[in-house]
This record gives structure tokens, sequence and C-alpha cells, in this order.
């Protein structure tokens, strides 16, 4: 009878011990697979930090956010403008855990971007065709006519780039279109052309015709660029530059005529370039994970 006793509780002992040692065991895996799982939603922010900087930079100098894969997997990038052709990028990947917390990491990264040089810009107007002034044109700057330049070689950018990150995209529009501000591409088709006659008419930045234009009213600060024939007359204002890159079939030379002012102005000019900024490559200067 004693020697079942004792059985019994040696069986006991030895099922407490196994039950301690099993539940010992799954605590630990319960605990690799928590930190395991901890590593993977870790990375998974780090790589979310990095999409937001990726983001942030495509979308200079805006802010950026968005989702990747779920809407539990976000990211987060602020932009700040710190000086000149540099800005930083605060940017916070998190993965929200089913249990209803969250695994972040943030990453600051300050970048340079390539500004288009102003340099290229030496006239208050430039013409590939010979460039006809008739009547009182008031013309404050050098001008050029049989010029040499190309789209590409001015702007550091082709005409495709220049054109997808326009402000405003129009195509064979109305007169005097409105708004014209940061990049403006227009679009012509044969036998059209662009008609800017309001005296209350205002434009600014880049303005980009592709295809003919007759300018006579109207105020604008920046650079206007023509592929095509151009025609000023009136009294228009134009602080800045005008390039008109006609095609070399086109024998009409460029006329400006009346009353017309184009006063060169270098501040307008660069203004309008920095339009241009945020297309060429964008460089990073510094890289930290906070």
């Amino acid at each position: 009878m004693a020697k079942r006793g004792v059985a019994l509780v040696l069986a006991l002992l030895i099922g407490i011990f196994l039950t301690v040692i099993m539940g010992a065991f799954f605590l630990k895996t319960m605990s690799e697979n928590n930190q395991v799982q901890r590593a993977v939603n870790s990375t998974r922010a780090f790589w979310l930090a990095e999409a937001g900087v990726a983001e942030g930079i495509e979308s200079l100098p805006d802010n950026a956010s968005g989702t990747i894969g779920s809407a539990n997997c976000a990211y987060s990038a602020v932009v700040t403008h710190l000086a000149g052709t540099y800005y930083q990028i605060d940017s916070a990947g998190t993965v929200t855990l089913p249990s209803g917390g969250s695994v972040s990491r943030s990453l600051s990264v300050v970048v340079r971007t390539d500004p288009v040089d102003a340099d290229n810009f030496q006239h208050a107007i430039r013409t590939t065709v010979e460039l006809r002034i008739q009547g009182s044109v008031d013309i404050n700057g050098p001008y050029e006519d049989f010029a040499t330049f190309s789209f590409p070689d001015l702007f550091d950018n082709s005409q495709e780039d220049v054109e997808d990150a326009a402000t405003h995209t129009y195509t064979d529009p109305i007169n005097n279109i409105t708004p014209v501000d940061g990049i403006t591409w227009v679009n012509l088709s044969p036998g059209e052309e662009l008609h800017i006659t309001s005296n209350t008419w205002t434009g600014s930045g880049l303005l980009v015709v592709a295809g003919d234009c007759q300018i006579t009213g109207g105020t604008f600060d920046g650079i206007i660029y023509v592929m095509g024939k151009l025609r000023m007359s009136g009294n228009p204002v134009i602080n800045g530059s005008i390039l008109a890159e006609s095609d070399t079939e086109v024998v009409e030379d460029t006329s400006v005529t009346g009353n017309v002012t184009i006063n060169y102005d270098a501040t307008a000019i660069a203004d309008a370039l920095a339009f241009l900024d945020f297309i060429a490559p964008v460089e990073s200067v510094a890289w930290r994970e906070i």
C-alpha cells in the first residue's frame, strides 16, 4: 500500500515537473515569436519610413502620406524648406497591430535640389529667326535674333518632363486662358493659335506654347517660350524673358510692334525657374534615424 502511495506521489511530481517544463517552453516559444513579430513589424515600419522619404522627394515641396499593402501600413512625410535649395523630409512609418498597438520608425533626410541655371536666360527677347521691331516698342534689356538654342539646353529638362510637371495644361484653349501660373503648358493643333488680347489679363511663372502665339494685351511676369510663330502688338507688358523657337521650315519672322513693353527681369526669371527645381534629380546630403 505504501509503495502505491509513493508511486502516486512520484507520478504527481513528475506530472508537475513536466507541466512546468512544458509551460516554460511554451512561454519561451511565445516570447520568441513575439520578438520575431516585433522585429518583422519594426522592419516594416522602417521601410514604410523609407517609402515616405521617397514620396516626399517625389512630391517636393509638398508633404506626402499614404499606405502600402493595407491601411495598417502607413507612412507620413513632412517637408520643411531649410534654405536655398535644401529641404528636410521627416518621415514616419507605422504598422498598426491587430491588438490595437502600433510599431513606428522615423527618418530625417536632408536633400538638395538641382536648380536650372538662370544664366541661361540673358535676354529680354530671343528668337531663332529674324526679330522685326516696329512702332513704339520698348525693350529694356538685351535682345537677339537668329540665335541658336533648344528647350532642353535652356531648361535642363526635356519638353516631356516639363509638360508632365505642368501646373496647368491646355489644348487649343479659348482666348485669354486663365489661370496661368506655376508651369503652364499650351498645346495647339495645326492651324490653331494662342491669343492673349485682354488688357486686364495677367499671368506668371513659365508659359510654354507648343504652337503659334499672338499677344496684344495683358501683363506677364516670368518666362514665355513659344515653339512656333510669335506676334506681339498692342500694349502688353512682359517682365522677364521671351524666347521664340520657330521651326526651321517656318519663314515668318518674329514681330514686335505697337506699344509692347518687354523688361528683362532677373527676379521674375528666377521665380519662374524655381518651379523646375523638383523635376531634376534630387540629391540626399544627410540621413539619420530619429
